[in-house]
């Protein structure tokens, strides 16, 4: 895969999808807002979100370490 060759293209790459968690949680936070989402369901979509960003800035930190 030509996005993992080097370690600042993974860097990188780990970037773009904590930010797209980011816009996830947008969306979510909208969603519920607008109530086309109960609010159960928002919290248990954003608690895997949280979890999912938590692993990333955990990557990002190994990889940015071994830059």
């Amino acid at each position: 895969m030509a996005a993992f060759t080097s370690k600042p293209a993974q860097r990188q790459k780990v970037i773009v999808c904590i930010g797209e968690c980011n816009e996830a949680e947008y969306w979510l936070d909208l969603c519920s807002a607008i109530e086309i989402l109960d609010r159960e369901n928002h919290d248990r979509f954003a608690n895997q979100l949280i979890a999912i960003r938590k692993q990333l800035f955990n990557l990002l930190t190994i990889i940015t370490k071994s830059c």
